[in-house]
Order: C-alpha cells, then structure tokens, then sequence
C-alpha cells in the first residue's frame, strides 16, 4: 500500500491549487473570438460538419468531445434540440 506524508500531501494540493488559478487565469483572458476560432464547433449542422472534417483532415482526429451545455447555461430543450440535431445531420457525415 502506497502512503504519503501531511508535506507530500500538502505539498500535493499546493500543486494542484496552483495549477488550476493558472487554468482559471488563462480561461478568463480568452475571448469569445479565440473559443470560436480555435475550440468551439458551433454554427449550422452543414458548417459543422466543414469545420469538422478541416479538423479530421489537418489534424488527424479521430474523436471529438461534445460539450451542448456549457456550464450549465443552456436550458435542458435546446440542449436537446442540438444533441438531436447534431446525431441526425452531424454525425452522419462521420459513420
């Protein structure tokens, strides 16, 4: 069995801490723009499946991570709509 000190551990959250108001830093100087441009797929389902494919065939994915509420702003029909939307005129494209 694996065990730690109070200082490993401390030291351990100390780390994580540290990790994540530089992850919390960096995510509020980013602008709407800069998501769109490098993050986001958002837009008509026939765009999103051009966007799509440019990421497929630049990069090489072979997986995407679908995210139809970000934090929690969405109400839950739209966000329905979208996963609808999305399995039946996105993914297609992708089988």
């Amino acid at each position: 069995m694996l065990t730690t000190s109070n200082e490993e551990e401390a030291a351990a959250r100390s780390d994580a801490a540290a990790s994540l108001k530089e992850s919390l830093e960096r995510l509020a100087r980013i602008t709407y723009e800069e998501v769109c441009e490098r993050m986001a797929v958002f837009d008509t389902p026939e765009a999103c499946v051009e966007r799509l494919q440019r990421f497929r065939q630049d990069f090489n994915m072979g997986r995407v991570i679908c995210w139809f509420n970000p934090c929690g702003q969405v109400p839950h029909r739209q966000v329905m709509r979208s996963m609808e939307m999305f399995a039946a005129k996105v993914m297609p494209h992708f089988e």
